[in-house]
């Protein structure tokens, strides 16, 4: 990655152009809108596919957090330094596969759905070519 611990906020503009296709399993939940996910929207809406599919198929998680985000405590005066990580985030980009899944059509359509309400972007189903 980088040897500096904490980075600046930076911008989150443009496409995603790697990782916009379905490699591994049939279909996959494609971002639509730009945004970020945290550790725990990304487990919550891995637990309610994995409730869905049950062993009927499987998930594959395409996205990993790990871009530090700092944070000064309460009533600290400004300055003096970057606050301390306080969470770690990963940055979506519209096109983006976040998660893949290998079962029938029906169950990746509910899936999806139920899925969504987990994740603060807004997301399609993507079929692998």
């Amino acid at each position: 990655m980088s040897k500096f611990l904490k980075f600046r906020k930076g911008r989150n503009k443009g496409l995603s152009y790697s990782g916009s296709k379905v490699i591994f399993y049939k279909y996959g939940i494609k971002s639509l809108t730009r945004g970020f996910l945290n550790k725990k929207q990304i487990e919550s809406a891995r637990i309610v596919l994995s409730k869905i599919i049950k062993k009927n198929g499987k998930i594959m998680i395409r996205v990993y957090p790990d871009f530090p985000k700092t944070k000064k405590p309460i009533e600290v005066r400004m300055g003096n330094g970057k606050g301390e990580i306080f969470d770690y985030y990963y940055r979506v980009k519209p096109g983006k596969i976040l998660f893949e899944l290998d079962c029938n059509e029906k169950i990746a359509k509910k899936a999806i759905k139920l899925s969504s309400f987990k994740l603060p972007l807004k997301v399609i189903l993507e079929k692998r070519l």
